[in-house]
């Protein structure tokens, strides 16, 4: 229901006579936040002509937004239940349970054909015989009209969301609202642009920090490992990774803004097992904690003798980076190998509870370390010998 490129959420609301106005507003109306940090903003129309409007077109302007504000938004679907991305129409019962009735004829972008770049809008069905299909705006009530999901950008500085443009004033530009039962399509006495009746539609999000934080270590080991030397993952199930990063994050990476791969033969790479059910992602401060979570007595989802790669190139605030970590069960002391040294490892944590400091020596996975685990490690020293190595022709140092 907006146009492709549109960024941000914005509202819009109309008049019928010379002293009426429209008023956009957003919630929250700008303010200063982490740089990557992901915003709602949720677009809001005020119209005090002292008497409820039906509105039957609105459309919204972002030319005159901060481009890099625009590049990080994405439409969350509505939470009112319409199927189209920003707009809402929670104030119209058959809307909300009947998305289709929304819009005319559900052409609610393109319009023409030919996406206008930062222009969002929607015809609503209301046009002569469907008033109950139109959005209500009350007098003097403030309306949600939409949506969007705005991510700051890593570079410090202020940025604007302008959703009116005043400038814009050709046919396909600029910002406006219709309403009124029974008047054609076209009839620009309901129409209200941008000017003295059509009045806010303007923030400035200022984004804090001193730009994107860089992948210091994970775990035990810091970034800057010898080749061949990587972290080993001991455990059969329920491995907790800890990422470190050189300042707070700004939030949780969305899916696909950081990778957990295994390395398959010939460079390829497996399935991303973070997107499946496997794993939970959550951020703790300047930390990322990756969580592989399958209880009970079966093995976890990362596979015994194999390499996976972590990758990030696209998480907003944080730098590319890349990590490999090995999967060598019975592995305690982190040094490639499984052997008596790894039961003396997990001999010194008996009887503890697990915490981050001895959960590699809980090798099944539950909640201690005790004689089972001593059993367990015991069991993997026949494959000690066996080396878990990268598959040719991946690199011996990982690259984002």
């Amino acid at each position: 229901m907006f146009k492709r490129g549109l960024a941000f959420c914005l509202a819009l609301v109309l008049v019928t006579s010379a002293q009426a106005q429209v008023a956009v507003s957003f919630v929250p109306n700008g303010g200063t936040f982490p740089a990557g940090s992901m915003q709602d903003v949720q677009v809001f129309l005020t119209q005090n002509t002292g008497s409820t409007k039906q509105v039957r077109f609105i459309q919204l302007d972002l030319n005159n937004s901060s481009a890099a504000l625009l590049a990080g938004a994405t439409y969350p679907t509505n939470p009112a239940g319409s199927t189209h991305p920003f707009w809402d129409f929670s104030d119209n019962a058959s809307c909300t349970t009947t998305p289709a009735t929304c819009g005319q004829n559900h052409f609610v972008e393109q319009i023409p054909a030919t996406p206008r770049v930062n222009i969002g809008s929607v015809a609503f069905r209301g046009l002569l015989a469907d008033e109950a299909l139109q959005v209500t705006l009350p007098n003097n009530t403030a309306v949600r009209i939409g949506t969007i999901k705005l991510t700051m950008p890593a570079a410090a500085g202020p940025y604007t969301l302008d959703v009116i443009n005043a400038a814009g004033v050709g046919p396909d530009a600029g910002a406006e609202v219709r309403w009124g039962f029974g008047v054609q399509a076209g009839d620009e006495l309901a129409k209200f642009r941008s000017g003295s009746m059509l009045t806010g539609g303007t923030a400035v999000f200022t984004v804090s920090g001193n730009g994107p934080v860089n992948f210091v270590s994970v775990d035990r080991l810091p970034a800057a490992t010898p080749a061949g030397n990587m972290n080993t993952l001991s455990q059969i199930r329920r491995n907790k990774i800890v990422l470190t990063f050189s300042g707070a994050l700004p939030a949780a990476p969305a899916a696909g803004q950081v990778t957990m791969r295994e390395l398959l033969a010939g460079g390829a790479f497996g399935a991303d097992v973070l997107a499946g059910a496997g794993f939970t992602v959550s951020i703790a401060g300047n930390t990322l904690i990756l969580q592989d979570v399958p209880g009970g007595v079966n093995p976890g989802t990362l596979l015994n003798k194999k390499i996976y790669g972590i990758h990030s190139t696209t998480w907003p605030g944080v730098n590319p980076f890349c990590v490999d970590l090995r999967v060598n069960w019975g592995d305690a002391n982190n040094n490639g190998l499984i052997n008596f040294a790894d039961l003396a490892t997990v001999n010194t944590f008996i009887g503890q509870g697990v915490n981050d400091t001895n959960r590699w020596s809980n090798i099944d996975g539950n909640a201690f370390v005790n004689f089972a685990d001593m059993g367990n490690a015991n069991t993997f020293i026949a494959t000690g010998g066996v080396p878990v190595n990268r598959p040719a022709p991946h690199p011996a140092v990982c690259v984002p």
